[in-house]
């Protein structure tokens, strides 16, 4: 799901399809707007190449709607899918956001909401049916249900959006969205104000952290970078490294506790001038936490803002028989069909 794209005059959003199999893949893309589901001839059998990527308009297949939630659908093959929204007041450029691939799911987390942002609207499509969600707002201090938020009834197949500034009142905050069937749901934020650049991003829904999040290429001290780390539903501690120019030792660490319900905001001191850093977070113990990474550059026409979920990274890996050869240099340490790898954390 790729959901908070737009296709309004001044606002280009556009669908990237990546292929990485050597096999043509078929795609269809399913989209939902304010008043339901968009019929577009052009929207189904998209072919994406093998080895290639493929980009589509939104507002060629669903032009003037202010919102929108897309669901990739691979017919045959495999592709990745991601969006980039480039927003505009008549000629003058006003920012890109970029939305991340989300699951639809019963309970969703969205770790964090800056607290440097003007506006923030909750955006919820439940696809199939009609549904009722609960929204929670995770504080540093503790969870809370916003007014109005305890009970939101969602149509089926319309994509609906909530106001959460006044709920935010300009603190961080963290979103825990239930319903009592399958939703999809993301965060569309602003930055500056009319005298400035109008920038902003889009966030969408998290997966837990189960293993250590790599973030790499990091530069600084034009940039800040934070950690927007949420625990919704039990203590938990998290361990977070800093590495500068290759070394195997950090340079900066911290470990960071949350409180059941609450959410941290951890400033990284990246400050090499190159894209030399990289920041390993390690969950320690306790309850599921999620982690969101903001990078926010304070430019002259106003604050530019960028969002992206800290994911998993993959630990294991499935290889193919191997055999020991003659003269080879790989050893026979795999016996059977296969075998999985998985290296020491």
């Amino acid at each position: 799901w790729l959901i908070g794209g737009s296709s309004l005059v001044g606002r280009l959003t556009t669908i990237l399809l990546v292929n990485n199999d050597d096999r043509p893949a078929q795609v269809d893309l399913e989209i939902f707007g304010p008043d339901g589901q968009v019929s577009s001839p052009g929207a189904t059998g998209i072919v994406v190449a093998g080895a290639s990527t493929s980009r589509v308009s939104l507002a060629t297949l669903a032009p003037n709607q202010p919102v929108t939630a897309v669901h990739v659908v691979a017919q045959s093959g495999r592709v990745g899918a991601s969006a980039l929204e480039f927003d505009s007041k008549g000629l003058v450029p006003q920012g890109v956001s970029a939305m991340s691939a989300s699951s639809s799911g019963r309970s969703l987390v969205i770790p964090m909401i800056p607290k440097r942002v003007v506006a923030a609207r909750l955006v919820l499509l439940s696809p199939t049916r009609d549904s009722t969600a609960h929204v929670t707002l995770l504080t540093t201090e503790g969870a809370v249900t916003p007014v109005g938020f305890d009970s939101v009834e969602l149509a089926a197949g319309q994509v609906q959006a909530l106001d959460l500034t006044k709920a935010l009142a300009g603190a961080p905050g963290g979103l825990v969205v239930k319903a009592d069937g399958d939703i999809v749901a993301g965060v569309v934020v602003t930055t500056g104000s009319q005298d400035q650049l109008r920038e902003g991003d889009k966030e969408a829904a998290t997966p837990a952290l189960t293993s250590p999040g790599l973030i790499a290429g990091l530069a600084g001290p034009h940039l800040v970078h934070e950690l927007g780390i949420a625990a919704p539903s039990a203590p938990a501690t998290v361990k977070v490294d800093l590495y500068v120019g290759g070394k195997s030792s950090p340079t900066w660490t911290r470990t960071v506790t949350i409180t059941a319900g609450a959410i941290a905001d951890e400033v990284v001191p990246v400050s090499t001038p190159g894209s030399t850093s990289m920041i390993l977070v390690t969950p320690v113990k306790g309850g599921p936490i999620y982690v969101t990474r903001v990078e926010t550059e304070l430019a002259r026409n106003g604050p530019m803002l960028g969002l992206a979920p800290l994911l998993p990274t993959r630990a294991t890996t499935l290889v193919p028989p191997v055999e020991s050869v003659p003269g080879s240099a790989v050893l026979a340490m795999l016996t059977g069909p296969s075998a999985v790898l998985s290296p020491q954390m």
